[in-house]
């Protein structure tokens, strides 16, 4: 079989991972598992008259997603449940002077379910569907008949009870009614919350799908490897790209992100392509939310301005992103104008008429190029470049004409024109070209991550609606792959009840409780397990022995680390079942604030 032919097969086989005509360029997944943990909450405590009696409710609201079986969209239900009690009171006037006192406590009890779609138009609102239970739990009558209390009571109370019966379809009715109001508006909140959270787990916002080729499914499943999924899908020609990276850590992955260099090279190419644009304004695109999403190579000091320069981009190739070999490569082209003008005139001495001819402002085309090196997840800038494409050489000659004059091209270019005043000036516009990046750029990025708060209360206060921090976490990045075009993250979940292993030992050093969502759960520890050897991956084994007190030593000070790779700890042991086993986990920080960090997100969920 000759190279062509083994060409022919490599190109079938990459077209045919894609669908006709379709490609995929970037997945975002999220685990059920992590979903799940998302609640809204609030209560109804607010009193209020009904047909003349009083009515003291006190009603709990929570909502959380759970995740429904659909290829198509992504389908999910907001599961409510409102669980409380109502205490009503009314006064029945007998005579002028007697009345019967009456207050009937009701527990309540209702379970609704509100269907949401996360489709092409974002998370939209489906059926709604639900059921209450009103049974009343204390009749308490009074009156003040005096000596016929007894009898008047005893009355009172079975009358009471027939009254009661009697509404309680009513009362369901109107009650039903009344939730779906309350539902209405609170889950506008609550789709809020989730919509909010959702484009922080999984940042799919990367391009105008308006303005181009790309277009995005989204599809949810449950059960063991219970996710929600989004696609983002290039329908135009198919393009020559590799298989997707897999990733080795999956069980502590609660999210993932793998995007291919195309989707941000077409992306930012369709926002700058023959634009001339300020320093400034050029840090608004690449430093923008969505891209620092994803590549937060931006300095965090964004107040700090780049200097008043301005770039042409090319029209046909204005920015290209490039993954591969583990570094992470952008290439921009653009030309610098000078301001120095040229005529059509073969005569450019200085006593020309200026108006002899229209002027025309010289440009120098540039190449810049940003290269990050990636290990252990930290990106480290390793090369910012500032090249000349067409260099030309200096015409030695008499000063001034020969300023004005034209220079030669590079033989790789010689039908170009260039005045030697832009090369006098090269060294200095490239000097600034490259200073303005470094302003911009940070010499190192450890990849996105992001804080979420996964439990809040909305609570009615004087001043209005507050909303409250109950629980929070955070997506950390334990996994980074750049292979043949492709980024690949994959990030653990932290939250506040999260030790950094999370397990308890037994007298015999064996474990005793197994923390639910913990990094030792998920990477597969059990009740019964017993640890014998843990280590650095790079250091050396160290022996279990006899107490656990050196093995929880060892793990509170890797805990305490910042970095992914030096939270990074092998354990080896048996199973109940005798059987050996060598596991890699990545122990939850010690040191993030989750509430603090989540707090900053919420500030936009509140306006």
């Amino acid at each position: 079989m000759n190279s062509k032919s083994i060409q022919l097969i490599t190109k079938m086989i990459v077209l045919m991972s894609c669908s006709i005509g379709v490609c995929e360029v970037g997945e975002f997944t999220v685990s059920e598992r992590l979903l799940n943990q998302l609640q809204f909450s609030t209560t109804q405590t607010q009193s209020f008259t009904k047909r003349g009696r009083w009515i003291q409710p006190n009603i709990e609201f929570k909502v959380s997603p759970q995740l429904s079986n659909a290829n198509d969209e992504g389908r999910f239900y907001l599961d409510m449940t409102l669980n409380g009690s109502s205490i009503s009171q009314s006064t029945t006037p007998v005579g002028p002077r007697h009345a019967v006192n009456a207050s009937v406590t009701a527990n309540i009890e209702a379970n609704f379910q509100q269907e949401m779609i996360l489709g092409k138009n974002g998370l939209e609102v489906g059926p709604f569907d639900g059921r209450v239970i009103i049974n009343p739990s204390n009749i308490a009558v009074s009156n003040n008949f005096n000596l016929l209390n007894r009898i008047v009571n005893r009355k009172a109370h079975q009358k009471a009870q027939e009254q009661i019966a009697a509404e309680i379809p009513r009362e369901r009715q109107e009650f039903m009614q009344q939730v779906q109001s309350e539902i209405e508006k609170e889950t506008k909140e609550a789709k809020q919350f989730i919509d909010d959270a959702l484009k922080r787990l999984a940042p799919s916002e990367v391009v105008d799908k308006n303005k181009l080729s790309f277009s995005t499914k989204v599809s949810t499943q449950t059960g063991k490897e219970g996710k929600l999924k989004i696609e983002i899908l290039d329908s135009a020609t198919p393009s020559e790209r590799t298989k997707k990276p897999e990733f080795e850590n999956r069980d502590q992955l609660m999210a993932t992100g793998i995007i291919h260099q195309d989707l941000l090279t077409q992306s930012l190419s369709s926002e700058i392509a023959g634009k001339e644009l300020k320093m400034a304004q050029l840090k608004k695109i690449l430093c923008s939310p969505r891209i620092q999403n994803l590549l937060e190579f931006c300095k965090s000091d964004t107040n700090q301005e780049a200097d008043g320069l301005s770039l042409v981009f090319d029209k046909v190739d204005p920015i290209k992103f490039i993954f591969n070999e583990g570094k992470i490569t952008l290439q921009m082209n653009a030309a610098y104008r000078t301001g120095v003008p040229k005529t059509d005139e073969k005569n450019r001495a200085l006593l020309n008429n200026p108006d002899s001819s229209k002027p025309k402002f010289e440009t120098i085309p540039y190449r810049v190029i940003v290269s990050y090196k990636i290990q252990e997840g930290v990106a480290k800038l390793e090369k910012l470049s500032v090249t000349e494409k067409n260099p030309i050489s200096l015409i030695p000659s008499s000063l001034i004409p020969g300023i004005l004059d034209k220079g030669n091209h590079n033989k790789d270019n010689p039908n170009g024109e260039r005045l030697t005043a832009g090369a006098l000036l090269n060294p200095v516009i490239k000097g600034k070209i490259k200073s303005d990046f470094q302003k911009m750029l940070a010499e190192e990025f450890e990849f996105h991550s992001a804080s979420i708060p996964t439990k809040i209360k909305a609570v009615n206060t004087p001043k209005g609606k507050e909303i409250q921090i109950l629980e929070a976490g955070s997506l950390l990045p334990i996994e980074v792959k750049i292979e043949k075009g492709w980024l690949a993250t994959g990030s653990m979940f932290c939250n506040d009840s999260n030790r950094p292993f999370g397990v308890t030992f037994s007298n015999n050093n064996r474990l005793n409780l197994v923390q639910t969502g913990s990094p030792a759960e998920l990477s597969g520890f059990k009740p019964g397990d017993q640890i014998e050897t843990y280590n650095e991956p790079e250091g050396r084994s160290n022996a279990f022995g006899k107490s656990s007190d050196p093995f929880i030593t060892f793990i509170t000070e890797r805990a305490a680390n910042k970095t992914a790779k030096d939270r990074k700890v092998v354990i080896s042991g048996t199973d109940i079942q005798g059987k050996t086993f060598k596991r890699t986990v990545f122990l939850c920080p010690s040191n993030l604030d989750h509430k603090k960090q989540a707090a900053k997100g919420l500030a936009q969920f509140k306006k």
